[in-house]
C-alpha cells in the first residue's frame, strides 16, 4: 500500500490474484454441504470455549461463513449488530487447527467488550480523543490499535501459547497471500508494537522477508504509550490522542479516501466510514487480515455487543417490536456515553464527530445533541407553597363562661393563682394556624423566553468559553431547563426573541422548542411582553416564566411592569 517495498524478495507461485483466480487460497476455496456443516460446529466449538473462557458476556450468537467477500476473520456487521466468524482465510481448515483459531479469535474480539474499550463511555472518550490529531475518518484506526495491544497484553499474560501461536500462523498467512508485495507500514507498526509490548516472537520468515528497522523508533514510543496506561482505563483516552499523532503520517499514506460511490465489489478493501456521510476509505489487505476493519467500533458496553440483536435472535420482530427493542436500559446507556461526551467536549464538533462515528447521533442533529447532553442535569427546580402544618399555642387567655370545658388549662390556671375563679383566674390557651413552605408535588408548565439578540453573541465553534459567547450560556441554561421538564413530563412554551420574536405554543414535544431556540437571530432586543403575558394567560394553571437574557433591552420599564401582573395570579417569574 505505501511507496516502499519492506518485502526482501518475492515468494513462488505466481502472483496473489493468479492464486484468487483459481480459486487455491486457503480456506477460501469451495466446500461442500457436509463438510461446511461439519467446520461450522467446530468453529462454534472455539467460539462456545471462548465465552467460557471470557466469564460468558453476554453476546448475540455468531454467524458463521466461509466468504471471500469479508477479508476479516471476525468482524461486526453494523447495519445490525450481528457477530460473524468468517473463516474464509483461516490458515487452516484441519480441525483442531481450525477449533484453535476459532477460540482464540473470538478471545479477541470479546476482549473488546470485556478488556479495552469495556464500555461505551470510554470508548467515546477514546474516539474524541483521537480526533483532536486525525480526521474522523482515520481516528478510529488509532483507537483499534492501542484497544488491540491492551487486549493482547491480557490475552498473552492468560493464554501465552494459543495467542502467540495465532499471532505466527497470522503472520505467516498474510507473508504468502502479499506473495511478493509491499506491506503496509500500518501492519508492521501493529506486528512490531505487539511484539515490543507483549513480547510476541515474529517468525523467522517474517523477520526475514520484512524490514522494520525505519519505523522502530514510532513503534518504541507507542508500545511505551501502551505500557503505561494498561491498567488505568482512566489514561487510556490521553493514551489515544498521544498515539494517533504518531500514527497520522502513516494512516495518511495508507487509508487514502476513496471518490464517493464508487462500487464496492465483492473482496474489495473499501469500507464506508460510519458516520461520515459516505465517506470511503481504502484498507490495506494485510491490515484487513490482521486487524479486520479497523475503521469502525461499534458502542462497546460492557459485553453488551448490542440488546437489539441478541433478542432479534430469541423470538424475532414480532415477539420483539421495535419500541420494546429500544429498552429503557438501552437507551440510558446511549444517553450515559453522550453526555459524558458532551461534557468532556469544548466544541460541538469535537462532541459531533466520535457522537456520529458511533452511530448515536446523525449530522442533523449533533448542535442540539450537544447543547441537550452539556445541560443534563444542571438545574433543579424546587416549588415551594404554604401549607397549614397545625396549631399552636401562643398567647394565655381568661377562660370565660362559655368557651369549650376542654380549652379550660387547669395547670396553666393554678399557676397564675391558687383560687380557680371563673370568668377571674381561669386560664386557657389562644392558638394560632403555623403556616410554613413545604415542597410541591407537582410542577408548573414552563416557559422558556430567551435573548438571541446581537449583544447575546453566538461561536458554538470556538474553543474557549468567552470564545462562543453569552448566547452560549443561555442555551446551556434554556436546554437545562427542558432536561428538566423532560424527565418531569411538563409541557414548555418558547419564545426566542430579537428584533422581532419566534414562537412554540404549549407542547410536549421538547425538539420543537429546542429547534425554535437553535435559530439564533442576532439583531435588536425587544421583549415580547404582549406575547409572554398572552402565553401565560393560555396555559390554564400557573406557570413558571424563565427569561435568559444580557438585559440589554430597548423598552426596559414599558417591558417589565406589565409583567410583574402575572405573578398576582400565582405564576413564577425567573430573569
Amino acid at each position: 500500500m505505501g511507496e516502499t517495498n519492506h518485502m526482501g524478495k518475492r515468494g513462488k507461485g505466481g502472483s496473489r490474484r493468479a492464486k484468487k483466480q483459481r480459486g487455491e487460497t486457503g480456506a477460501g476455496s469451495a466446500i461442500d454441504d457436509a463438510i461446511r456443516e461439519k467446520l461450522e460446529r467446530i468453529i462454534v466449538d472455539g467460539w462456545l470455549e471462548a465465552l467460557s473462557d471470557m466469564y460468558n458476556p453476554q453476546v448475540p450468537d455468531p454467524h458463521i461463513s466461509f466468504s471471500n467477500e469479508y477479508r476479516e476473520a471476525f468482524y461486526i456487521d453494523i447495519e445490525d449488530w450481528t457477530v460473524h466468524l468468517n473463516m474464509a482465510h483461516a490458515p487452516s481448515l484441519e480441525p483442531q487447527s481450525l477449533r484453535k483459531f476459532s477460540r482464540s479469535i473470538s478471545h479477541h474480539e470479546l476482549g473488546h467488550y470485556t478488556i479495552c474499550p469495556y464500555d461505551g463511555v470510554t470508548n467515546a472518550l477514546m474516539l474524541q480523543a483521537a480526533q483532536k490529531e486525525l480526521k474522523p475518518e482515520h481516528a478510529p484506526i488509532a483507537c483499534n490499535v492501542i484497544s488491540d495491544l491492551i487486549i493482547e497484553n491480557d490475552l498473552v499474560r492468560r493464554f501465552p501459547e494459543l495467542t502467540n501461536w495465532r499471532f505466527k500462523e497470522t503472520l505467516l498467512k498474510i507473508l504468502e497471500e502479499m506473495d511478493g508485495e509491499g506491506v503496509s507500514d500500518t501492519w508492521r507498526i501493529v506486528v512490531l508494537a505487539d511484539k515490543i509490548l507483549n513480547g510476541k516472537p515474529i517468525p523467522r520468515p517474517v523477520s526475514e522477508s520484512i524490514s522494520f528497522e525505519d519505523i522502530r523508533e514510532d513503534v518504541g514510543a507507542i508500545a511505551k504509550i501502551v505500557e503505561h496506561s494498561l491498567h488505568d482505563m482512566n489514561s487510556w483516552p490521553k493514551a489515544t490522542e498521544k498515539i494517533a499523532k504518531i500514527l497520522k503520517k502513516y494512516l495518511e499514506k495508507d487509508f487514502p479516501v476513496v471518490e464517493v460511490g464508487v462500487h464496492l465489489a465483492p473482496g474489495s478493501n473499501v469500507r464506508i466510514v460510519p458516520g461520515e456521510d459516505g465517506v470511503q476509505v481504502l484498507i490495506p489487505e494485510d491490515v484487513l487480515e490482521q486487524s479486520g476493519d479497523v475503521t469502525k467500533i461499534s458502542d462497546k458496553d460492557n459485553g453488551r455487543l448490542n440488546e437489539k440483536a441478541i433478542k432479534k435472535q430469541h423470538g424475532g420482530s414480532e415477539e420483539f417490536p421495535d419500541d420494546e427493542l429500544d429498552s429503557d436500559e438501552e437507551k440510558a446507556n446511549r444517553d450515559k456515553v453522550l453526555e459524558k461526551l458532551a461534557k468532556e467536549s469544548d466544541t460541538f464538533s469535537e462532541f459531533g464527530a466520535p457522537a456520529m462515528g458511533l452511530g448515536l447521533v446523525t449530522r442533523g442533529q449533533v448542535l442540539a445533541a450537544w447543547y441537550r447532553y452539556r445541560s443534563a442535569g444542571l438545574i433543579d427546580v424546587e416549588i415551594r407553597v404554604p401549607k397549614q402544618k397545625g396549631q399552636l399555642p401562643v398567647t394565655p387567655v381568661t377562660w370565660r363562661v362559655g368557651d369549650p370545658l376542654e380549652s379550660l388549662d387547669l395547670t396553666l390556671t393554678l399557676l397564675n393563682s391558687p383560687l380557680m375563679i371563673p370568668n377571674l383566674t381561669t386560664r386557657r390557651w389562644d392558638y394560632e394556624f403555623d403556616t410554613g413552605l413545604v415542597k410541591s408535588e407537582t410542577y408548573p408548565n414552563f416557559l422558556l423566553v430567551v435573548d438571541s439578540s446581537g449583544s447575546m453573541g453566538w461561536n458554538p465553534g470556538a474553543s474557549s468559553k468567552g470564545g462562543k459567547g453569552a448566547y452560549d450560556t443561555a442555551l446551556v441554561a434554556a436546554f437545562a431547563a427542558i432536561h428538566f421538564a423532560r424527565r418531569k413530563g411538563v409541557e414548555i412554551a418558547g419564545i426566542n426573541f430579537s428584533g422581532y420574536f419566534r414562537i412554540r405554543t404549549w407542547t410536549k414535544d421538547l425538539s420543537r422548542i429546542e429547534s425554535l431556540l437553535l435559530d439564533y437571530q442576532g439583531d435588536g432586543t425587544v421583549l415580547p411582553t404582549g406575547e409572554i403575558i398572552r402565553l401565560v394567560e393560555k396555559n390554564q394553571d400557573p406557570c413558571l416564566v424563565f427569561i435568559i437574557s444580557d438585559a440589554g433591552l430597548y423598552n426596559w420599564y414599558g417591558a417589565m411592569n406589565p409583567l410583574m401582573e402575572i405573578l398576582d395570579d400565582g405564576n413564577h417569574l425567573v430573569f
